[in-house]
């Protein structure tokens, strides 16, 4: 019988116990690379652009749906980010191989799937989702690696492998259906979880294996590339993909690592205290906002927010977007943005001597420009917007109207209609029948505005065309043409002691005639033009 000394014993005992230990701790050493057959790294290249801001938008859900809260911050908070998780996948098929392949990948709009495609242009990524009337909410996220251009020609849009982590994502926006033209118009909302260390990284280059076009070792499935992908940015051995294995959370060396990407939610309920960033995050999430523009100190007071203020905002023209209709009417503070937003659509309106187009979708600006310019030594807005009040005749309470005919003139009768609700109290009695002197002219002939529109004060917006309605005098005689010479119509503001005067018509000199049977004259449209409130101009001012 042969007896282990106390020593031996220890130091085997000792010898099992590290062995165990580090079986415990680094499993996936031994584990993790064979997952998937091996690949090489020369499949990849690793060249990030600068740091950018990219956008993903969502139709907000309808009140009283089950999923109402799908896509809000707190929905993607419990999730982990925007992208599948864990939950998603069970008890499911897995996807397609085709799908992890960022230019064979079928179109999603719900934030899931391998792949989470997201836009460097913050208009048209609103724009694409045409959700009619619908609000809209919008996220601004830090790029990274693991996103990678697509093939669209303009190169608009990135695609992310795995998903968005929720400490990339840097704020987010609520947006009604019609100011996705105006997007420096957003209040953008931070996310006080986002993770400043997102900044050190740029989007990829385009990875060609990773298309699902391009052929690919016999070995590896397009999925086996894309988890190979992420483990050649996730290296341990540059201080850089180190930290962003941090970051994405994929540590593919240390542990078994599958996708999906996200895997740890937060479960805080809303409106409960988040936890405190770590204290570099602070420090610079405090430091952009103190260079942020505080509307709340700043806005009620100015000089801009009192011009604003004094517009009729329920009767301006239609072309002012909903979206700024409605906050200027609604909101007791209006911020900064939205009265940029106010002043930029009011000066298209007031100013141009033409239609006035919608601005052009443009690329987005820096991304510290997105979220803290606030443009405060810009004092355009000041000096323009008295100007803007002295033009602004929203409402009127007053109507003339000049009428002249041809040299020949005309014993019809002729009405006009400028708007107001379809019934024969609109019709506005221009030029009676003549049996003897034909009428050639109309002077300064008073519109009723209570028979017409059914109110003394009457938004200029209203006025939508001018419409001339011939009726012969005499039943069975052949039809006569005369010529239309012009129109002009005048307007007293309701709110200021101005005119305006809508004198686009004044000259037209072009012959008509009542085309209806002899034997059966009715009143007929002969003539008609639209209005559009730049054919307004002022002639009085005080």
């Amino acid at each position: 019988m042969t007896i282990t000394s106390p020593t031996r014993l220890y130091a085997a005992a000792t010898t099992a116990l590290v062995l165990v230990v580090l079986v415990v701790l680094f499993p996936a050493v031994t584990t993790a690379q064979q997952r998937y057959p091996p690949a090489s790294d020369n499949m990849f290249s690793y060249s990030p652009s600068a740091q950018a801001t990219v956008f993903i938008a969502f139709l907000m859900g309808q009140a009283g749906d089950e999923d109402a809260d799908r896509h809000s911050p707190l929905y993607f908070r419990r999730r982990g980010g925007i992208g599948d998780v864990p939950g998603d996948l069970r008890g499911s098929s897995p996807y397609a191989d085709t799908e992890y392949g960022y230019e064979t990948m079928s179109s999603r709009q719900g934030g899931t799937g391998p792949w989470i495609r997201l836009s460097l242009n913050l208009s048209s990524e609103v724009e694409n989702l045409q959700g009619g009337y619908r609000s809209f909410i919008v996220y601004a996220v830090s790029t990274s690696p693991n996103m990678m251009p697509s093939s669209d020609s303009d190169r608009s849009r990135v695609s992310a492998l795995g998903g968005i982590p929720w400490s990339q994502i840097r704020a987010w926006a609520y947006l009604n259906w019609d100011q996705w033209r105006m997007p420096q118009s957003l209040d953008w909302e931070r996310n006080v979880e986002h993770d400043e260390r997102w900044h050190h990284f740029g989007a990829n280059v385009a990875q060609p294996l990773l298309s699902g076009r391009r052929a690919r070792p016999d070995s590896l499935f397009i999925r086996h590339v894309a988890w190979h992908y992420l483990r050649f940015i996730t290296q341990p051995n540059h201080p850089e993909r180190n930290l962003l294995s941090q970051l994405l959370d994929w540590r593919s060396y240390a542990e078994p690592r599958d996708f999906p990407l996200l895997r740890h939610g937060l479960r805080d309920e809303e409106g409960q205290q988040l936890p405190a960033p770590e204290p570099a995050a602070a420090a610079a999430a405090a430091a952009s906002a103190s260079s942020s523009c505080d509307a709340s100190s700043r806005q009620p007071n100015s000089l801009q927010y009192s011009i604003l203020s004094q517009f009729d905002w329920d009767n301006v023209d239609a072309s002012i977007p909903e979206f700024i209709r409605h906050g200027m009417r609604n909101t007791p503070r209006p911020t900064t943005r939205l009265c940029d937003a106010a002043l930029f659509s009011l000066r298209g309106l007031y100013f141009t001597t033409t239609k006035r187009q919608q601005p052009t979708p443009q690329p987005p600006p820096a991304a510290a420009d997105i979220f803290d310019s606030c443009r405060e030594n810009d004092r355009s807005s000041c000096l323009q917007a008295a100007d803007l009040v002295k033009n602004s005749c929203d409402s009127i309470t007053a109507l003339h109207v000049d009428f002249s005919l041809g040299e020949k003139g005309t014993a019809d009768a002729i009405g006009l209609q400028v708007g107001g609700r379809n019934r024969p109290e609109a019709m506005i009695p221009l030029v009676p029948p003549s049996s003897g002197t034909a009428h050639k002219t109309v002077k300064n002939h008073r519109v009723d505005l209570r028979r017409v529109f059914d109110s003394d004060v009457v938004p200029l917006r209203d006025i939508v065309y001018v419409v001339l309605y011939d009726t012969p005098l005499v039943v069975g005689t052949d039809a006569q043409d005369w010529t239309m010479g012009g129109i002009t119509l005048t307007a007293s503001c309701a709110n200021l002691t101005q005119k305006m005067e809508m004198s686009t018509y004044s000259s037209v000199n072009e012959a008509v005639q009542n085309s209806s049977p002899s034997t059966n004259r009715l009143p007929q449209m002969v003539w008609r033009r639209d209005i559009t409130r730049e054919d307004w101009k002022i002639v009085v001012a005080a």
